[in-house]
């Protein structure tokens, strides 16, 4: 980035009197009003250092959003992570800049490659807070960040406005989502759906549930659900499919809310009643108690090592033994020569694999 700012660095010195006489004849332009946070529900600030005129904001993964509303004057499609003097990007890598309602032009890069929607082109006028992308680390980037500047006249021009003395509020979106099933069981009760929040599509959506007035569980949503990213383009892991275990019965009623990740309001994503019926004999709620199960095999049939559970009849692990299949003698046949003789016994089991002597099996033979 440092690179980046020494090259507009340059473009200001050749080109001062036309940028001087810009600024002589053009007041400097102010936010008639607090700007929204580029990178809602996240203020960690990796850098402030860029002579002034931009900072650089963290948040790997989350939204990108418009703080001023204006006109889209470039898009830059580089999706790749590189010294500025290798691409025609300049560094930028990823991003979008925009000549403000306010008179003055903001500029966003570094952005995730491809992460641009489709409304957002030249020419394109956006609100502030409407979505400009996620951000990333391409172009001249050291790591994932928002690039954040603010100029007079052109996008690269060292105005001096500096982005941390602006007001801002914060666009945080409410997380959206639906319960697609919610049904009691003997001693349970199952939760599917979805739920993601724009802010953060990084990872799955923390959801609480209540059965009664208990908060029984917190589970993700980060379970594949390719239909809902079809509409939402969101990501295919936001969904939720979970069997939750409670020692209430009857009808309860069961509230499930999807958890801000810019940590303000918390929307009910259902609530509805249940009928929850006694966990029965076979449920083993406190814990399973396994045993081991051995089915010997014949000269025929493959046998069997089972660890199950007495009393649900979970099955914890299951393994074959192997049938003896074929056997091979090293001479079926001697010359008596006064000593006794024995020989190489080979054998294989079901599948060609060689069984061990006194391990897999045993041999015995007469006396001669």
């Amino acid at each position: 980035m440092k690179k980046f700012l020494n090259r507009i660095g340059c473009i200001l010195i050749c080109g001062v009197l036309i940028i001087l006489s810009i600024l002589v004849v053009a007041p400097e332009a102010n936010a008639s009003s607090p700007l929204v946070w580029p990178v809602p529900g996240y203020k960690g600030i990796n850098q402030y250092w860029h002579g002034g005129n931009a900072i650089d904001i963290g948040g790997a993964g989350r939204k990108i959003v418009a703080a001023m509303s204006g006109t889209v004057s470039h898009v830059f499609t580089c999706i790749e992570n590189h010294p500025e003097t290798l691409h025609t990007c300049s560094g930028f890598g990823t991003g979008v800049v925009i000549n403000g309602d306010d008179g003055r032009v903001y500029q966003y890069a570094h952005m995730q490659g491809n992460s641009i929607p489709s409304n957002i082109y030249v020419g394109a006028h956006v609100q502030s807070g409407d979505k400009l992308g996620i951000v990333g680390s391409t172009g001249a980037s050291t790591g994932p960040h928002l690039h954040f500047g603010i100029a007079i006249g052109h996008f690269n021009n060292s105005s001096g406005i500096d982005p941390f003395n602006e007001s801002y509020i914060d666009s945080t979106v409410n997380p959206i989502g639906v319960v697609d099933e919610c049904v009691g069981g003997e001693g349970s009760v199952l939760v599917r759906g979805w739920s993601f929040d724009e802010d953060d599509l990084s990872k799955g959506l923390n959801i609480h549930v209540y059965i009664g007035n208990e908060r029984h569980a917190y589970i993700y949503a980060n379970k594949e659900r390719a239909d809902v990213n079809n509409v939402y383009g969101c990501g295919n892991y936001h969904g939720f499919n979970e069997t939750i275990k409670t020692k209430l019965t009857g009808i309860q009623t069961v509230t499930v809310y999807a958890i801000n990740a810019g940590g303000q309001v918390n929307p009910l994503l259902y609530m509805g009643t249940v009928n929850i019926k006694p966990a029965s004999s076979n449920t083993c709620n406190n814990g399973h108690t396994y045993k081991k199960a051995i089915t010997k095999a014949t000269l025929s049939k493959n046998g069997s090592i089972v660890k199950k559970c007495t009393v649900c009849g979970k099955v914890a692990s299951k393994s074959t033994i192997k049938y003896a299949k074929t056997f091979k003698l090293s001479a079926t046949s001697y010359t008596y020569n006064g000593k006794v003789k024995t020989p190489i016994v080979t054998v294989k089991d079901s599948a060609g694999n060689k069984l061990k002597k006194n391990v897999d099996y045993t041999l015995s033979s007469s006396s001669g």
